[in-house]
Parts: structure tokens; C-alpha cells; sequence
């Protein structure tokens, strides 16, 4: 009923022509096509550069939150894809480092106390599995040393937040990140297990960069 009403405002703020998609879509057709994922894919990145750049402008905060719903990306759906997750983190990432810009994907780590120690069952092996993706990142390739330099992995927390600085062990500069991606950060229920408290170290360590 809440989305009917959305709908509805829009048509009257943005006219007939506003919440309509795409011919041949066929979104109960799952697993979904290439052209459907990139279809969704290009949105999110054309708002997260959108984004980016307008915090860079300031006119809004470096806090932010990317919410894509299509059945492939809806936990509540048995056609949840955790790949088509990670394509879209890709993406973003991609889209945000062609613009030179040094990206950083964070993915939260164990939470919890002893034996109750754990990573919420939503993001358990996402953090192997993003990095093992095909980046397209090899010599002769696409993107070709955009892996390691404008696209690196982390978790979440302060110390995972990279200034620019010179390396005490090979002598190389390091270049800062300029924007974080956190991927779906959630707490769990048990001791310590809140991830409040390393989010928002990790994000005032960021200062004014976009945290997504």
C-alpha cells in the first residue's frame, strides 16, 4: 500500500512517464539477465557518481545509502543472488575509479565475544568472494592496474580507513582513499556484537569523504 502511494505521488509530482520500466524487463523471470542486471547496475552508478560528486561540491553530507531492491537484490526473496550483489559493488567501484578516484570495499569482520564470535550470515564469505571476482584488472586487460590502486578491500573500523602517507617499509607514497563502500553493515544479536560503534569510528575517520 506504501509503495502504491509513492507511485502515485510521483505521477503527480513528475507526471505519467515517472515509475515506469523499461519494455522487456521480465523481472519474474529469475535468475534475470545481463541486459536486466546492467539495466539496474547503470542506475546505481549513475546516482552513486551523482552523489560523490554533489558531496564533493557540498551541498550534501558524506553519509550515504545505496538501496537497490530488484528480486535478485531482495533478502526477503528466494531469488537472492549474493553475485549480483557483488557485481553491483563492482560497478559502483569501477564507475567511482574511472573518474580517478581511489575506491576502498569494506566488508564488516567477526563480531561477537569467544565462542560467539561470528559474521552475519548474509556477508559470510563476502569478503573472499568480492575479492576473487573477475576485475578485469590484469595486464592487456580492461582495467588494467585499477586493482591495488584505485580499488582496494577492507573492513570496517578506523584502522581500515587509508590517509596518504609514505610506506616506513619500501619508502613509496601511499595515496589516500577517496571514497569507502560498505557493503550491507548490520549488527547481531549477542555481546559486542553492534557494529554502531566501529561504523562510526570508521566513518569520523573518514572525515569528509563519501561513506556508501
Amino acid at each position: 500500500a506504501v509503495t502504491g502511494k509513492m507511485v502515485q505521488l510521483s505521477f503527480q509530482i513528475g507526471g505519467s512517464g515517472q515509475a515506469k520500466l523499461k519494455e522487456q524487463l521480465f523481472l519474474n523471470q529469475v535468475p534475470h539477465n545481463r541486459f536486466v542486471r546492467q539495466y539496474f547496475y547503470d542506475l546505481a552508478c549513475r546516482a552513486t557518481l551523482k552523489a560523490v560528486q554533489m558531496c564533493s561540491d557540498g551541498k550534501i553530507g558524506n553519509r550515504m545509502k545505496l538501496t537497490s531492491m530488484f528480486p535478485e537484490l531482495n533478502p526477503s526473496m528466494d531469488s537472492y543472488r549474493i553475485g549480483t550483489l557483488l557485481e553491483l559493488v563492482r560497478s559502483m567501484a569501477i564507475t567511482l575509479a574511472e573518474q580517478n578516484l581511489r575506491v576502498r570495499i569494506c566488508v564488516q569482520g567477526s563480531m561477537g565475544v569467544g565462542i560467539f564470535t561470528a559474521i552475519p550470515k548474509q556477508l559470510n564469505g563476502v569478503a573472499t568472494l568480492v575479492q576473487r571476482m573477475d576485475w578485469q584488472s590484469g595486464p592487456g586487460e580492461e582495467n588494467e592496474g585499477m586493482l591495488g590502486d584505485y580499488v582496494n578491500f577492507g573492513a570496517i573500523g578506523k584502522e581500515h580507513v587509508v590517509d596518504a602517507h609514505v610506506d616506513k617499509r619500501t619508502g613509496e607514497q601511499v595515496e589516500q582513499d577517496d571514497v569507502f563502500i560498505v557493503i550491507c553493515p548490520q549488527s547481531m544479536v549477542g555481546i559486542e556484537t553492534s557494529i554502531m560503534g566501529p561504523l562510526q569510528e570508521m566513518v569520523d575517520a573518514a572525515g569528509d569523504r563519501p561513506v556508501i
